[in-house]
């Protein structure tokens, strides 16, 4: 006979199923596009706060107004996740993805939550320069770069 805690809990591991089972679509489907439509824009997977906080930490650099291609994107992403991108590395993997997700989430609500405690400075490449090299902010007078600690 079953005890009544665990069929209290069942529902709760259930959508914890569902979770990751929505995530792991998410990651495989983003692998896969990656490989088959290179050329796509990367927003269709990504939001725009995401690519661009990615473009900002991967090129140090301000993102341009389109999004990059899904293959570039996904080889940034999976960068983060350990994947070097060495010339006979072929594309990335779902772990290195998933990995790298983990990572640039992680980014994103760490710049949301900078957005939410420094509303004015809301741009996320407002203090970078071409070619990663910091310029001094204005205001405070001292050297700024995005995402100091990736």
């Amino acid at each position: 006979m079953c005890s009544p805690n665990l069929l209290y809990r069942l529902p709760d591991r259930l959508l914890h199923l569902e979770l990751a089972e929505f995530a792991a679509w998410r990651i495989y489907a983003l692998v896969k596009q990656g490989r088959e439509t290179p050329d796509l824009p990367c927003d269709v997977y990504l939001a725009e706060e995401e690519w661009k906080v990615l473009h900002a930490w991967k090129k140090k650099a301000p993102p341009p107004d389109k999004p990059p291609p899904l293959r570039e994107a996904v080889r940034w992403i999976a960068s983060l996740g350990g994947f070097l991108g060495r010339k006979g590395d072929g594309d990335p993997g779902t772990t290195t993805t998933w990995r790298g997700l983990e990572r640039l989430s992680a980014t994103v609500e760490g710049w949301q939550l900078y957005q939410t405690m420094h509303p004015a400075r809301a741009s996320p490449c407002c203090a970078v320069s071409s070619v990663g090299k910091s310029q001094p902010d204005s205001e405070r007078g001292d050297r700024t770069t995005i995402l100091r600690n990736a």
